[in-house]
């Protein structure tokens, strides 16, 4: 009895050592396989994260591109505006005085207005309205450089502009005429452009003409006596930069995320200025929450417009294009390019990534179960060499103590 006793022991002593050390193995290998996924999700995240950046930057700096190109198409055009003046002959007021229905238009109030006569040498430059009667060198201008352009007429000391020759259109397809620029926006600041023309500066940037946002060059038109009496503006419809706004649209941020842009001030705050696709371009998004109720849009556009030369935010949330589309987590890049008030944002959606942390996970799994698998193995081998050894080892202590024994009962 004692020598099974002693045998079982020992062999008993050999195989919890190797389970303990099969378990101390599959033990290191569990906790490690959490603390690898947790940092490969970490990684991946960061990865989408900085890849949003990137393509936040690159549209920054493309926008940066074509505003310099802009900025030069159109001080050429402004050229050439001005050259065509100067062939007709010099802007002058005439003694006779012709009346406006001036229309501000931000506001589209109208009031009745008398001004002088504005000739261009010897041709008054009219009151023409339609689109398909001729008007002096805004036409021209057009057909040969392409564009729109406005000849100006300043209404009182504050410095008013209203347009009296024109060829950019309104929606219903007539010439602007009778239009103006107030000297003071709707909400009492400056004018920027009135602002510049009025201290004899050339104003080139972004400016609202009409009914739309134009990169817009506009330059004081003075009398004998160098007093500003009105402007001349050439400009292109922000709009109509098709092939910035194809390419804003084609970018594809991971699988299935995408840049927009916003407005980022104004009356228009919030609104699609490029939308996903240009389904929604022109609604205002502004008071859109997310699921847990935060005013996302108010966020991302408060956090970009605090930014400056490119910085880069980020903000996170949970959007659905449509009602039928479930809320799925977005991780968004933003931006600011503050000359056109764009809030640039290029977002994409965690379980864009989430594929590639699930084969981590199954890899992981999988190395589980083969470590547990070489574990049993483990086991069953060496319990088995470890029963050869104890009977080889324990067969001299136990004849040892088989004789001790017999000594003792003789």
């Amino acid at each position: 009895m004692l020598k099974l006793s002693f045998k079982a022991k020992v062999f008993a002593l050999s195989v919890a050592g190797i389970v303990v050390t099969g378990l101390i193995l599959f033990g290191a290998v569990w906790i490690q396989r959490h603390e690898l996924y947790t940092r490969v999700t970490t990684e991946l995240n960061a990865q989408g994260q900085e890849e949003c950046a990137k393509i936040a930057q690159s549209v920054y700096l493309m926008l940066r591109t074509n505003q310099e190109k802009l900025q030069k198409e159109l001080r050429h055009n402004l050229a050439v505006a001005e050259h065509l003046l100067q062939q007709q002959g010099r802007i002058e007021l005439d003694g006779e005085t012709v009346s406006w229905n001036a229309v501000n238009q931000f506001t589209k109030e109208a009031r009745k207005v008398d001004l002088p006569k504005m000739r261009c040498g010897s041709q008054w430059l009219g009151q023409n309205a339609e689109a398909d009667i001729v008007s002096p060198v805004v036409d021209e201008v057009r057909e040969l450089v392409g564009g729109t352009c406005t000849v100006f007429q300043r209404m009182n000391p504050a410095g008013d502009m209203l347009q009296v020759c024109t060829n950019v259109q309104k929606p219903d397809g007539t010439r602007a005429v009778g239009s103006y620029i107030p000297a003071v926006n709707p909400d009492r600041s400056p004018n920027p452009v009135i602002a510049a023309v009025l201290r004899g500066e050339t104003f080139v940037g972004r400016a609202f003409v009409v009914n739309q946002w134009y990169m817009s060059a506009y330059r004081p038109i003075c009398d004998a006596k160098n007093e500003v009496i009105g402007v001349l503006y050439s400009g292109i419809p922000l709009e109509e930069v098709a092939e910035l706004r194809q390419v804003i649209m084609d970018l594809v941020v991971a699988k299935t995320g995408y840049v927009f842009v916003l407005t980022g001030s104004g009356e228009e705050k919030g609104t699609y200025v490029i939308s996903q696709g240009g389904k929604r371009d022109g609604e205002n998004i502004y008071d859109a929450k997310d699921a847990d109720g935060k005013p996302f849009i108010q966020e991302i556009i408060a956090k970009a417009t605090a930014t400056e030369d490119g910085q880069i935010k980020f903000q996170r949330y949970t959007w659905r294009n449509s009602p039928d589309e479930p809320a799925r987590w977005k991780t968004t890049a933003i931006a600011y390019f503050e000359p056109w008030d764009w809030v640039v944002c290029a977002g994409t959606y965690d379980d864009d990534y989430r594929e590639a942390g699930e084969r981590v996970s199954s890899a992981l799994k999988q190395l589980l179960v083969w470590v547990a698998v070489g574990c049993a193995l483990a086991v069953v081998l060496c319990g088995g060499a470890a029963l050869v050894c104890t009977r080889r080892i324990a067969r001299p202590i136990v004849e040892a103590m088989t004789m001790m024994e017999r000594v003792a009962e003789g």
